[in-house]
């Protein structure tokens, strides 16, 4: 089960990856993918049950996120990568590479 959001800008996306980070999400659950200059940024969160995506959802609610919905693990930004960094290990040093690529 994925939850999905979208951020306006990649500050508000910073703010929810170290906010979903911080309530113990790892890296390879967080999916990020940018706009290819401007736009929003969506922004996929793994969770195992409804009881999680339900965490989920609070998190991104709280932390600013639009547009939040539920989807099917096949639904993953993962498999959609246009936009996302290629050489990014986490998905803060994804919004990093796409700060220096379009300051």
């Amino acid at each position: 089960m994925e939850v999905f959001c979208t951020a306006i800008d990649e500050f508000e996306a910073e703010t929810i990856i170290v906010d979903l980070m911080e309530a113990g999400f790892a890296d390879n659950e967080i999916k990020v993918r940018l706009p290819e200059k401007t736009g929003s940024i969506a922004i996929s969160v793994h969770a195992d049950d409804s009881e999680g995506a339900t965490f989920v959802k609070s998190i991104l609610s709280d932390a600013g996120g639009q547009e939040i919905a539920i989807g099917n693990e096949g639904s993953s930004l993962e498999q959609r990568p246009t936009g996302t960094s290629a050489n990014a290990k986490t998905p803060i040093d994804t919004l990093l590479n796409y700060r220096r690529q379009y300051p």
